[in-house]
């Protein structure tokens, strides 16, 4: 079918016509085609604005065939519009595609174990990253008050967790009787400088608080001398241990002890 003067015309059989496209723009999806481009086979709409076509009436009942047997030869033509190639063709390949991705069991399965496996390192490395954000919080920290409490959280989480429990005991007994003495550390002066600051309400010294500044990084690697790899890797592959962390007794006990 063709459409002339605004009205469509359809076709018993096809009918050639010759065209002239050599002032023809030729696109393919708004993009230009060259004429070489063009191959047998190709749908397309041609268009065309010319004089001739516009100074040429329909008759009365006129049919198609009658109408293009009247048209110049060639017939000059101002605008080719090139189907795609796939336009006609249903879209059977995507189809098929789309069912060769049908998931599984076996997908099913090792996206699941995947994620289980993936909770049971989060969760196994629980005890990792509350250690690591006790320290981020110690180093972060401006306030002299701030500095302490987290060198003292961050020490205790560790000390914890590799099983060195402080059980009942107050903090200043715990560093007392139960951490220097088998460590060799200095956990009994870091606790003065801390429960002033914590009681007392005390501005610290410069001592003082270059002492709590550099307290937790010696303090960590003299407990690491004194305590094997091994029992530290089982402590910290114990969440359970942990959550125990949090319930220990509270610092506002008689820290004079």
């Amino acid at each position: 079918h063709f459409i002339f003067h605004d009205k469509e015309y359809s076709l018993q059989e096809p009918a050639k016509i010759d065209m002239d496209v050599k002032i023809a723009s030729i696109r393919r999806d708004s993009v230009d085609v060259p004429l070489t481009n063009v191959q047998k086979g190709d749908e397309a709409t041609a268009v065309s604005y010319a004089e001739a076509f516009k100074n040429m009436q329909p008759r009365q009942g006129e049919q198609g065939k009658n109408l293009i047997a009247r048209f110049p030869n060639p017939a000059p033509v101002d605008e080719v519009y090139l189907k795609r190639k796939d336009a006609a063709k249903p879209d059977e390949k995507p189809q098929a595609a789309k069912q060769e991705q049908q998931v599984s069991a076996k997908d099913v399965l090792l996206t699941s174990l995947a994620v289980l496996a993936a909770l049971v390192l989060l969760i196994l490395l629980t005890p990792y990253l509350i250690f690591h954000f006790f320290k981020w919080r110690y180093k972060t920290s401006k306030a002299e008050g701030n500095k302490a409490y987290w060198a003292y959280r961050t020490a205790g989480f560790y000390l914890h967790q590799i099983g060195i429990y402080r059980g009942t005991r107050t903090p200043m007994q715990y560093a007392r009787d139960v951490v220097d003495p088998p460590l060799g550390t200095s956990f009994v002066s870091f606790m003065n400088i801390y429960l002033k600051k914590k009681y007392a309400k005390q501005s610290l010294t410069v001592s003082e608080q270059q002492y709590v500044t550099g307290f937790l990084e010696p303090f960590l690697a003299q407990v690491r001398k004194r305590i094997p790899f091994s029992r530290r890797l089982k402590g910290f592959l114990n969440p359970s241990r942990s959550i125990t962390f949090f319930v220990k007794p509270d610092d506002k006990q008689n820290d004079e002890g």
